[in-house]
């Protein structure tokens, strides 16, 4: 008798057909099985929103900042556009099938006091989490990079975000 595959003809007995059950929706992109990921991708554009609200919060437009806090913060922001427009790209076409239109990224003069800078760049932050937010729903699959960069994003502006407040607080 010929030995089965048990990945590609899973028996009532096999723990794919038990486990099959309990998961999550899966898509197949080709490569590899992937799983819905917007519920953190809200979860994590929500953190970034009350970071920023913090920091905004914090930060005077004359304030003397060290240039790293403007550099994790313009990265946030660089991740945070990119994001933005897949996302939105996304979100339009499969809304009424047209092109979205790309947004406008400008270069920011690096002068001090950097604290309008930094302010700027929050609150550009602040409305395109908003947005990405906005346009995923909790069961929405989004590539892998998708995640990393909002992650990265998170985890800058977290940074800064703890830095100050302990620069204030000491």
């Amino acid at each position: 008798m010929p030995r089965r595959n048990p990945h590609s003809d899973p028996t009532p007995h096999s723990h794919a057909a038990s486990h099959q059950k309990h998961a999550l929706p899966v898509s197949y992109n080709g490569k590899f099985m992937t799983y819905p990921n917007g519920s953190t991708i809200r979860s994590l554009c929500y953190d970034m929103i009350k970071n920023s609200t913090a920091l905004l919060n914090l930060i005077k437009d004359s304030d003397y900042l060290p240039s790293w806090n403007l550099m994790l913060v313009s990265q946030a922001y660089e991740n945070v556009t990119h994001v933005s427009r897949y996302i939105v790209y996304e979100a339009r076409q499969s809304l009424s099938g047209t092109q979205a239109g790309s947004h406008d990224f400008t270069s920011l003069a690096h002068s001090y006091p950097n604290g309008h800078a930094v302010r700027s760049l929050l609150q550009s932050v602040c409305v395109k989490a908003q947005e990405i937010a906005q346009c995923v729903e909790d069961h929405d699959d989004t590539p892998a990079w998708v995640l990393m960069l909002l992650s990265q994003a998170t985890d800058e502006i977290s940074h800064v975000s703890s830095y100050l407040i302990y620069e204030k607080y000491r």
